[in-house]
């Protein structure tokens, strides 16, 4: 089953487009319905975050399948992003709409043995000063998605 993202609406207005959050800049631009294109990257991210498009939380293996799953601006090869990708991201002012999300999951992920075999997942926010937070945390947790394709 593929996940496709359509407008969404907060309150009585429109979810605006990435053109006008990013305000003329040249480097973050909409190339397809509901993604952002990096040029200084050649990524192209969603538009709309997990947290907005599907409003609940996702464990890892949830994070994965609906990366897997997306089909937003007629592609359907989007991955979760590497730890890097997204600190780079979220080092720019991008001006995604309603990026409220705590942290995202990357696709960097740890197993190590302590009594039984556990699943750590290298997830980035946005910290409070400004640059990126980056911590590692347990793949049962819940957390949110910025699919990226190549």
């Amino acid at each position: 089953m593929r996940l496709t993202l359509a407008p969404v609406e907060m309150s009585s207005e429109p979810v605006p487009r990435a053109a006008a959050l990013v305000q003329g800049s040249a480097r973050f631009t909409e190339k397809a319905a509901g993604t952002v294109t990096d040029s200084r990257t050649g990524l192209t991210w969603v538009m709309l975050d997990s947290r907005l498009a599907k409003g609940g939380c996702l464990t890892y293996t949830e994070a994965l399948a609906y990366a897997k799953r997306l089909d937003t601006g007629g592609f359907r090869d989007w991955r979760l992003p590497t730890a890097e990708e997204l600190k780079a991201l979220l080092r720019s002012e991008t001006g995604f709409p309603g990026s409220a999300a705590d942290w995202y999951w990357s696709k960097n992920s740890y197993r190590s043995y302590s009594g039984g075999w556990m699943t750590w997942v290298d997830v980035v926010g946005p910290g409070t000063s400004g640059a990126p937070v980056q911590n590692r945390i347990e793949a049962a947790q819940c957390g949110w998605v910025r699919a990226v394709r190549p």
